[in-house]
């Protein structure tokens, strides 16, 4: 083989691999924030491609001048790569949307502001979730998690190989548990503010003279924010057995994607 037929191949496998890579970098926690750079996630992207390339073996039909078949065969492991980085970071959005069930609770959920990073509306609770979220997701290394998923995912899903559309069922399991986590999390503080709305219920009764209205609001602000910071606690424990099975529901949805052909 002539070097320029070895370098256009080692070339085409190396857009290959990228197309996985950066497919993860667009929904992965950590590496696809709006706070990183694009020209850092560009160059993360290619190095990674890089690192990754030597170990993965060329799938049948790289090498061909098929541009059709090529593009295909690109396209379809840049939607493997989004499927890796979505359910990597299905359980932090499942805590942006406890935050925002807290703030509905608390009377936060006509309050929003404007996130610097990505420039959304968002939550006052909802985006502190979301943060502390991400500060134990990389205390628990599930950054190395998400990595270790997409080494492993070229021995489940070879490039080239697989039938997205088989990770459907997969994720719409996910996103039941995510929104029952999202739940639980929220759990302690939904009580406490049900608990504070009965107490003023019944001094509204016993009290007419009372304006409920101006006592209420501050007592379910200040409770149900006590109450989250006295669960955080149990959050906290509650994410990190999420957060170390991330790699094992990524794993079972591309066996899902595996059983199926290109």
């Amino acid at each position: 083989m002539e070097l320029s037929s070895i370098i256009a191949s080692k070339l085409i496998l190396f857009v290959i691999v990228l197309a996985r890579v950066g497919g993860m970098f667009v929904y992965a926690p950590v590496f696809g924030s709006f706070s990183v750079p694009v020209r850092v996630r560009v160059v993360l992207a290619l190095i990674f491609s890089a690192i990754i390339v030597p170990l993965v073996p060329a799938p049948p039909g790289a090498y061909t001048q098929d541009v059709v078949y090529l593009t295909a065969m690109i396209l379809h492991e840049v939607g493997v790569g989004l499927v890796i980085g979505f359910t990597g970071g299905l359980f932090l959005v499942a805590v942006q949307l406890a935050g925002q069930f807290i703030d509905f609770q608390v009377g936060f959920g006509f309050v929003n502001i404007v996130d610097p990073v990505s420039m959304r509306q968002v939550t006052v609770v909802g985006q502190l979730s979301y943060l502390l979220g991400t500060l134990f997701f990389l205390a628990v290394n599930g950054h190395h998690l998400l990595i270790s998923a997409l080494m492993k995912s070229y021995e489940i899903v070879p490039a080239g190989r697989g039938a997205l559309a088989l990770a459907e069922p997969g994720i719409m399991q996910l996103f039941g548990k995510a929104f029952a986590i999202g739940f639980k999390i929220a759990s302690p503080v939904m009580v406490a503010v049900f608990l504070a709305d009965a107490a003023m219920g019944v001094l509204a009764r016993t009290v007419p003279q009372l304006n409920i209205f101006i006592v209420g609001f501050p007592v379910k602000i200040v409770g149900g924010l006590l109450m989250f910071a006295l669960s955080l606690p149990l959050i906290l424990v509650l994410l990190g057995g999420l957060f170390s099975g991330i790699e094992r529901d990524i794993l079972l949805i591309l066996r899902r994607i595996s059983t199926g052909g290109m």
